[in-house]
């Protein structure tokens, strides 16, 4: 019995290789089954070695070979490194939202009071500037969460290959993960300039070049993986996520702005 435990082969969540053991012969991850839930999941991927050895491996993989090697993991069966991409999507986010806003550009800064502004603008605003890293995140779950569901179901009506909801999860935590890394360009210039490194001046000019950079380099790298993911011409494969991005964009806002003019309108009836 315990010979044939032993011998039992198992599938590596890092990489997809089959093996027995305690560590992936291919990539050196460990092959122990993962439990806890999505918190035990998190601190899985943040805080194993073994993990994120896997994950720079396959980031380097990615970096060599943007778009097959995404591809290639995400239509692996037994690959499930995906969630770590998405962590770490959320660590950046939640790292540029802890920023100072002082370097920042005037148009990216949050508005400042004004003494004309009403009890629910000045509680609404109130509002905004004080969760304004909280709603970063959530807007970001939404807009996520709304954008994947659009986008598998145009894709999967529109293509010629079937794909499972499955593959296309993973394939989106790759080019969440991914295009996370060009998110994070803007953050240098922000961080420099907090720190007095660089001029305010310098860094709000850098922050906005570098954000308009990001943002082009993440539509065209998600264009290039929707055409090889999903076979489709480069048109298809650019206005497709570009449509249904504009519509998660729209919805993460309207919840938002509904859900901060709630409690406004709320704090205003109580007289705060």
């Amino acid at each position: 019995m315990s010979s044939q435990s032993q011998t039992e082969q198992v599938g590596c969540a890092g990489c997809g290789h089959t093996g027995a053991g305690r560590f992936c012969a291919n990539c050196g991850a460990s092959l122990a089954p993962r439990t806890g839930g999505v918190l035990g999941l998190a601190t899985s991927e943040l805080l194993d070695v073994d993990e994120r050895r896997s994950f720079l491996a396959e980031c380097w993989q990615i970096l060599r070979r943007p778009v097959s090697a995404a591809v290639a993991l995400a239509l692996n069966r037994q690959w499930r490194g995906h969630t770590a991409f998405f962590f770490f999507a959320l660590a950046v986010t939640v790292f540029q939202s802890r920023l100072p806003e002082t370097s920042l550009p005037q148009w990216a800064q949050s508005p400042p009071p004004s003494a004309d502004d009403s009890a629910f603008d000045k509680n609404f605003n109130s509002l905004f500037t004080n969760f304004a890293s909280d709603i970063e995140i959530v807007v970001l779950y939404v807009f996520f969460a709304t954008t994947l569901w659009l986008s598998y179901r145009m894709f999967a009506r529109r293509t010629p290959v079937t794909r499972s909801a499955g593959d296309f999860i993973k394939v989106s935590c790759i080019a969440f993960g991914f295009t996370a890394m060009f998110g994070f360009l803007p953050s240098i210039p922000q961080a420099l300039g907090a720190l007095r490194i660089i001029s305010i001046d310098r860094a709000a000019q850098s922050y906005t070049v570098l954000l308009l950079g990001s943002f082009l380099l993440s539509v065209a790298y998600i264009a290039m993986l929707n055409r090889a993911f999903w076979q489709v011409s480069a048109w298809r494969a650019a206005v497709l996520p570009s449509f249904i991005s504009l519509i998660g964009v729209t919805a993460a806002l309207v919840a938002i702005g509904i859900l901060l003019a709630g409690l406004a309108g709320a704090m205003t009836a109580l007289g705060y």
